[in-house]
This record gives structure tokens, C-alpha cells and sequence, in this order.
């Protein structure tokens, strides 16, 4: 008599989300979201992570959890490169389902703007003064500001000065005699 195995595909999730709380562009960080399928029988994790369309093409996993957790924290800073989507696979004690759920990645960037500092210290390797700014159009995901000095305008270099400046502010005094 012959055997016959069949293995079925576990089940998919369904509503996934993702919401960005990094706020660099091109950079994402944040939690994703979805709900567990009906029918959990036989899945044992979900893994999830970035690819680069709904089928789930160029996987870059960025985590695993048990069945029972439908979360996951995408840790800050995560590059996006060429990523357009989020994706989730469920897993059974073989493998993964062949088709993951997906959704759109969506990269929040709030930067402050017309960033200005009036140098009130004389000396030329010293700096004192106000700094003032902009805040971005959208700053609902603005939590504080955080003041840096650079070497360049991408932030190469960088220390901070000071500490948290709270929403609602566009200035922070910058303390005389401070090294450039």
C-alpha cells in the first residue's frame, strides 16, 4: 500500500501594520502589527521582516515570535534601501508559508528647518549662543529636539550639547566657551 504525505501551508495573518517612529529618513523603527489568523492549528511563529514587494522577494528578516504574539518592535535606525514592504510569514514546525502577508513600509521624517546660530563668543575656536529653528511641517510624531554640533550637514562627526528641548520650542541656548 502506498503512502500519500501532505503537508498544508500554514495559515496566513491577516491586517498587518507597521507604524514608524524613526523619524530620520530613510530610516525605520517602530512596531508591526497584525492579527492572528482564525485558525492557529499547526503554526508555531511568525517570522517578519523587509522585502522588497508583496511576494515577499529580497527577505531581510528582522525577527521571530511564538504563536500568541502578533507584534513585533523594528528596532530604530533600521536602513530601508530599496524595502517597500513589511512583511509575515506564518510558520509551522517545517516551514513557511509560501505567500507572506504584506504591507507598505511608510517612512516618517520630521527634520527642523532654517536651523541658525548667532555665534556670541569671540574667540574663533569657541562657540556661545542661540540656536534657533523651524520645526517640521508634520510634527505629530515630534516627541523633543535634541541639538547637535557636526562637522558637516549631514551630521558627520556629531555630539550632542545639551539636554531634551521640548516640543514647542525652536530655541536652546548654547553655553559660552564651548569647543568647536
Amino acid at each position: 500500500s502506498a503512502h500519500l504525505a501532505v503537508h498544508a501551508t500554514p495559515p496566513s495573518v491577516l491586517a498587518p501594520q507597521f507604524t514608524d517612529l524613526d523619524l530620520d529618513s530613510g530610516e525605520l523603527g517602530g512596531p508591526v502589527t497584525w492579527t492572528a489568523p482564525a485558525n492557529t492549528t499547526g503554526v508555531a511563529a511568525y517570522s517578519v521582516g523587509l522585502a522588497t514587494d508583496v511576494a515577499g522577494s529580497s527577505f531581510s528578516a528582522m525577527g521571530d515570535v511564538p504563536v500568541g504574539t502578533n507584534a513585533l518592535g523594528l528596532p530604530a535606525d533600521v536602513g530601508i534601501g530599496s524595502f517597500t514592504h513589511i512583511v509575515i510569514y506564518s510558520i509551522d514546525g517545517l516551514s513557511a508559508q509560501s505567500s507572506p502577508a504584506a504591507a507598505v513600509l511608510s517612512d516618517s521624517a520630521a527634520t527642523a528647518a532654517d536651523i541658525a546660530l548667532v555665534d556670541l563668543d569671540l574667540d574663533d575656536t569657541e562657540l556661545g549662543g542661540d540656536v534657533t529653528w523651524q520645526p517640521p511641517g508634520d510634527a505629530t510624531l515630534v516627541t523633543e529636539y535634541s541639538v547637535f554640533l557636526s562637522t558637516n550637514a549631514y551630521g558627520a562627526g556629531r555630539s550632542q550639547v545639551g539636554g531634551p528641548v521640548a516640543v514647542g520650542t525652536t530655541s536652546a541656548s548654547l553655553a559660552p566657551d564651548t569647543s568647536i
